[in-house]
Formats: structure tokens, sequence, C-alpha cells
């Protein structure tokens, strides 16, 4: 599966979670994307500091990229869109 289709992935959009990618890379089948730490929790303070990471997953052959559902949850963000109650 190539980077770009997962953003077209029904699964990927039902679940409403993506890996964020940092287009400053050259390589496409592990690229750079946003990492949570793993030792980290939401109401730590200070906040733990998000890291730059190669993608993780498992990947088959061509084309070369990682395969839904084999990403870390760490890597996976979502958005919640309209009015904050």
């Amino acid at each position: 599966m190539w980077i770009a289709d997962i953003f077209d992935s029904p699964s990927t959009l039902f679940n409403g979670y993506i890996p964020l990618i940092n287009g400053s890379d050259t390589n496409f089948s592990q690229p750079f994307v946003l990492t949570y730490p793993a030792s980290g929790y939401p109401t730590n303070m200070p906040r733990p500091q998000l890291q730059v990471d190669n993608i993780t997953g498992f990947s088959e052959g061509f084309p070369p990229g990682p395969e839904l559902g084999t990403v870390d949850d760490n890597q996976l963000w979502g958005a919640d869109f309209g009015v904050l109650n």
C-alpha cells in the first residue's frame, strides 16, 4: 500500500486515525511521522515532547509502505472538528 493510499482507505477514514507524515524526506517506504512518546501520558506536566521517527509497520512487496493495522498506535492521529463544549 502506498503511503498516499492511507488517506483513501475506508477503514482508516472510518476509524478516523492516520499517521502525520513529514514531507521533508525522500524516503517513501519508511517516512518520518509524528510519534507520541511511549512512556508519556497526556496528564504529565510538563507535557511529553512529540518525536519524529520512521513509521512502523509491516510491508508486503510492491508498492512499498506499511499496511493499515500494522502501524503503532502512538503514530496514529485524529482530529475532532466543530464546537467543543
